[in-house]
């Protein structure tokens, strides 16, 4: 496995707002260079206020077991508002795009994984893409497919407030800035299909997050499929040891399905 850095703001200098200075994890195969191979992205959780490194590293891991080349993007968070982390996923598709013969990618086979927030910034990503914001920096590279754990979904229906408001830049977030930040608005028939999962428990941020994203994507006519299970706390990342502490307890051990169903659900997606 090939391993290496790329800071974004070097090829795109747009992204260089209050010293942000968002990095690309690179992890490559290093067998079969020939070949190009589907690529995912992985955005970790945190709040838009850290970033939770244990929703990084291990999940571009578990993809490339599969054959994936693994990317994961360290976004900017607070105080970095709107549209700024935005901005840096698309700087990251687009860099894997341009990049894509030397990266042995299939710039058709580009899906984003996020978690918690980075779950909502992958679906912005795949709802917002062609907003002013970022096409007035770039012509966007739309992710193929999409996978979202426990993400923050809405602004508006049992939204996690803390998440909003970093994005809105202040606590007081309006009703109509808070409807701009809702991705579940923003869904279209052109939204990429999703792989979602959740628990029923999730007291950090509520499932109907994710029911809520998983109506609109049937209501347009775009491939979903959802998993709640019946219970779990918030921030499991694979529900694995090394990544999750209460790993292995029969409730984490039921919950690490979801992996190998989503690496099946993107296998069948990318027909790989």
């Amino acid at each position: 496995m090939k391993i290496y850095t790329v800071h974004l703001t070097e090829d795109y200098p747009f992204l260089k707002n209050g010293g942000a200075d968002p990095t690309l994890q690179v992890y490559l195969q290093v067998q079969g260079l020939d070949v190009r191979r589907p690529a995912m992205v992985v955005l970790p959780g945190g709040g838009y206020t850290h970033l939770c490194l244990r929703e990084g590293e291990p999940i571009a891991l578990e993809f490339m077991a599969d054959g994936a080349n693994g990317f994961v993007l360290n976004y900017s968070v607070k105080p970095c508002a709107y549209p700024q982390q935005l901005l840096e996923v698309a700087a990251a598709f687009d860099y894997i795009k341009t990049h894509a013969e030397e990266l042995c990618v299939n710039p058709q086979k580009i899906a984003v994984l996020g978690f918690s927030a980075g779950g909502h910034l992958a679906a912005s990503y795949c709802t917002m893409l062609h907003r002013e914001e970022i096409a007035k920096h770039l012509n966007p590279t739309p992710a193929a497919a999409s996978v979202l754990c426990y993400p923050v979904i809405s602004g508006v229906c049992k939204p996690h407030r803390g998440s909003i408001a970093v994005l809105a830049g202040k606590e007081d977030f309006t009703e109509a800035e808070a409807s701009w930040l809702s991705c579940e608005k923003y869904v279209t028939s052109d939204t990429p299909p999703a792989y979602i999962w959740t628990t029923g428990d999730d007291n950090a941020v509520p499932p109907i997050n994710s029911l809520k994203y998983a109506e609109a994507l049937i209501d347009h006519g775009v491939p979903v499929e959802l998993h709640l299970f019946p219970s779990g706390p918030h921030g499991q990342a694979s529900s694995k040891f090394g990544t999750f502490d209460g790993a292995g307890s029969p409730q984490s051990k039921y919950n690490e399905q979801w992996v190998g169903e989503a690496r099946v659900w993107l296998r069948r997606q990318f027909h790989y």
